[in-house]
């Protein structure tokens, strides 16, 4: 589905669903019987049923808790509702994680963190980053990209040593230690177990290439991790 009429959809759909709430509103405080008010005007013509026929009183007493009911006047409408609802969860999902707005950029906005999306532009990505270090902050970069599945060290990501080099600042690895067995990757919540954070030398970029970089970083941690 196109992207813009995704969100086009989606901004229906709160519409919709506030029209909606604010229309049961109005009947449970004027106590309006619907049923006796909405008629069908293909039914009221010709005295013949249309495929629509049914649908008002599923829609009402689907709002009232009676899905069986609801599901035989008129089945279409049950399947309508279920798709707008995991349709609005789903938007809204993606609104509440998206980099660029939602309340991931609310806390962005109001902490030390720095959004990327490694998926996007990289020179972006080393732009963004780089413009901080250029400020005189530090940056912490988990250059791994995800949480281990099976409580291994995984492969690098180069962005760290780039940044490095081209800008000729130190790194400074460090390692934690305990998160895995702590949180294994597919748990909900963590447990109580104890974490260990080590920061070792800094690595100096002049003499270095940008995968030797790498190397002696991962290197450091995971001789660390593997101590007894």
């Amino acid at each position: 589905m196109n992207e813009l009429f995704e969100k086009w959809l989606y901004k229906a759909g709160l519409l919709i669903g506030a029209g909606v709430i604010l229309l049961l509103c109005i009947i449970k405080v004027l106590h309006i019987d619907i049923l006796h008010i909405i008629r069908c005007s293909f039914h009221a013509l010709t005295g013949l049923y249309c495929p629509g026929c049914g649908g008002t009183r599923a829609v009402v007493y689907l709002f009232k808790g009676d899905i069986l009911r609801s599901f035989r006047f008129h089945p279409f409408v049950l399947y309508c509702i279920c798709f707008y609802i995991l349709f609005m969860v789903k938007g809204t999902w993606a609104y509440i994680f998206n980099q660029n707005k939602g309340y991931m950029k609310f806390l962005a906005n109001h902490s030390n963190v720095v959004l990327v999306d490694i998926n996007k532009n990289l020179g972006e990505v080393l732009q963004t980053m780089a413009k901080v270090l250029k400020e005189g902050k530090n940056i912490v970069i988990f250059p791994e990209g995800a949480r281990t599945r099976d409580g291994e060290l995984q492969e690098f990501k180069k962005t760290f040593a780039i940044l490095s080099k081209e800008l000729n600042i130190p790194v400074v690895p460090f390692g934690i230690r305990g998160a895995y067995e702590s949180m294994p990757y597919g748990s909900s919540f963590p447990k109580s177990s104890p974490i260990d954070i080590k920061f070792f030398d800094e690595i100096e970029p002049e003499e270095l290439t940008i995968d030797e970089i790498v190397q002696e970083a991962r290197k450091e941690i995971n001789d660390w991790l593997k101590e007894d």
